[in-house]
């Protein structure tokens, strides 16, 4: 049995070498890129601060809600009204304001995390493995998923590699986030579809497999939805049309009764998955705020920021730019003059939806006339139009995601098809290519320099410091810095930090940043601080209002707390220690320490005299 096993896999590896072979190079790659410290990004660290607080104090004392603040008791006081500033969570149409507990997304993503954590690991390094394990399996199960629809492994393998050397791809490969986990869920319930589609159409058809299957899916489809919204509507729409693909031949009875209990069944993975989020919100918002939180959501997400028509359409096609390269394309080409060719065609701002069409009509000719050359015989197309319609529908219902840079991978499947399809057509066109025609000659070639072009520049975007990964590492010298921090004192503790980069923005763009963002993120990405402080950090634009929201936890808090005051200024620290020392508090001198200013407020409660 194990020698058969053996076997087995020899062959599937060497009827997919090429695949292999690069899904070796990516996963080397991922692997060497995850190994340095300072790489943290905003996204991952979200992602730890919340699992620490469900591995230490476990899932149901703060709701199975992410909570992205550092560990520590004073984080439970940023939902009062006086420090709601500096809570985590997000503002969901400015309804309720900003909370402690994030309750926008689903949060089954963080709970390989968190088990990891619960064993001790607490490195880095190991915990990236987890999302470039997902990383390097949603990259097979779209190549499986590929080669199945299309029936050929070069136009998988071609379809892969563009995803797989897209910045789409790479920026988020390591991230401790939800997107790794999103596309290998997505990406597993196509390659699950296609595999129960091809064994109902097979001889050894068996009710029990093909419900397996079913249910497959459907596990599958519930756990995506309760990792993101951005899929739901996709994935929905997808194995709704696939299903009355597949049961079109039925008679019409038949075919209504079985295609409506099979919408039932897929969109009870998602409402329930909706469902269990909706009693975490209640026990921690009440029924009131829950509803509010809700239509807030969803009319930012359908509604956002009043779009327009235009608008609307723009973000249809957004992803489909995204994944493309194209919109990479022109900001890489500008400085060279296509920003100045362009504005001599379009001298206003031109929207999406003007010139998308004009390139797909292009794009199709040339694929037709490709496909007259080289007499290839393309297989069915009723998959891609619908993975087409499925992200339509998405972006319809959710107009705002599509104008979200993570949203691209939802059209890697369509647009991977096609690419694949048109290098594989190119291959066989150069096979024949002195037999040919100028003009077909002229297509081939140009067809090829745009292939190459767009490949070059997903390349190139790996390396590009302006296009690389969402992050905002700390100096290793900042990290040493922290982690002293953690032993300055015993006890309960807290950061409260001002930078001189913090109070130098005008008042008016501070209120316009926190009425949409968290003020962690006005200028510098403090959430990569907290992680590595592992403390609650309070992140302030002006002395005064440190002193303030110092005050107010001195007379709050039920317990002592130390706090530590930090700044990269000498002058703002040497204001603070001065105004401080006037309201009788216990201070330590000022210190310094790896390029920053520091002083304690030693066992800072409401009976500290």
């Amino acid at each position: 049995m194990f020698y058969l096993s053996i076997l087995t896999i020899k062959k599937i590896i060497t009827a997919n070498l090429l695949f292999v072979i690069f899904l070796t190079i990516i996963a080397t790659f991922l692997v060497v890129w995850a190994i340095p410290e300072n790489i943290m990004d905003e996204g991952s660290s979200f992602t730890l601060l919340t699992a620490r607080y469900f591995a230490r104090d476990g899932f149901f004392k703060h709701y199975f809600l992410q909570l992205p603040s550092g560990y520590g008791k004073i984080a439970q006081y940023f939902d009062e009204p006086e420090l709601q500033q500096h809570a985590g969570g997000i503002v969901n149409g400015s309804l309720i304001g900003k909370k402690l507990y994030y309750t926008h997304y689903p949060n089954f993503y963080v709970i390989p995390t968190v088990f990891m954590m619960k064993l001790g690991i607490e490195n880095l390094f190991l915990l990236r493995l987890l999302p470039i394990i997902l990383s390097l399996l949603s990259l097979t199960f779209l190549y499986v998923f590929i080669k199945l629809v299309s029936n050929n492994k070069y136009i998988a393998f071609f379809a892969v590699l563009y995803f797989g050397v897209s910045q789409v791809f790479l920026v988020t490969a390591k991230q401790l986030y939800l997107i790794p986990m999103e596309n290998m869920l997505r990406f597993l319930i196509l390659m699950l579809s296609i595999f129960a589609i091809n064994y109902i159409k097979s001889t050894a058809f068996s009710p029990q497999i093909t419900r397996r299957y079913i249910l497959s899916i459907w596990v599958a489809y519930f756990l995506l939805a309760f990792t993101s919204f951005n899929s739901t509507f996709f994935i929905f729409v997808y194995l709704a049309g696939l299903s009355a693909i597949c049961l079109y031949k039925l008679p019409f009875s038949h075919k209504i009764r079985i295609i409506s209990l099979l919408i039932i069944f897929w969109a009870s993975a998602p409402v329930l998955g909706f469902a269990l989020q909706m009693v975490q919100k209640v026990a921690y918002l009440g029924w009131h705020n829950t509803l509010l939180d809700i239509y807030g959501s969803f009319n930012f997400g359908a509604n956002g920021t009043n779009l327009g028509f235009i608008t609307r359409v723009e973000g249809l096609v957004r992803p489909f730019v995204s994944m493309s390269g194209l919109y990479n394309f022109y900001i890489l080409t500008a400085p060279l003059g296509i920003q100045k060719i362009k504005r001599y065609f379009f001298p206003l701002i031109t929207p999406l939806i003007y010139v998308l069409p004009f390139l797909t009509v292009l794009a199709v000719a040339a694929v037709v006339k490709l496909k007259k050359i080289t007499g290839y015989a393309l297989f069915s197309l009723k998959i891609p139009a619908l993975l087409i319609i499925a992200v339509f529908v998405q972006g319809l219902l959710l107009p705002i995601v599509g104008f979200q840079d993570n949203t691209g991978p939802i059209t890697a499947p369509i647009i991977g098809i096609v690419l694949g399809s048109v290098v594989w057509m190119l291959f066989l066109a150069f096979a024949k290519f002195r037999s040919l025609g100028a003009l077909s000659r002229i297509l081939i070639l140009f067809m090829s320099v745009i292939i190459l072009s767009l490949f070059a520049v997903q390349i190139v975007l790996i390396s590009s410091s302006r296009f690389g990964p969402n992050h905002a590492p700390l100096s290793d010298s900042d990290i040493a810095f922290t982690k002293k921090m953690q032993k300055i004192a015993d006890g309960e503790k807290a950061v409260f930090m001002i930078n001189i980069i913090d109070t130098q923005l005008p008042e008016e763009e501070l209120k316009k940043r926190f009425a949409l963002i968290d003020p962690k993120e006005y200028l510098q990405n403090y959430r990569n601080w907290e992680y590595y402080f592992d403390m609650p950090l309070l992140n302030f634009t002006k002395t005064s209002y440190l002193i303030e929201d110092l005050l107010f936890l001195k007379k709050r808090a039920e317990f002592p707390f130390t706090a530590i005051i930090i700044s990269d200024n000498l002058d703002l620290i040497g204001e603070l220690y001065d105004k401080l020392s006037l309201k009788q508090l216990s201070l330590t001198p000022i210190k310094t320490l790896d390029n920053q200013y520091f002083f304690l407020v030693e066992n800072t409660t409401k009976n500290n005299k």
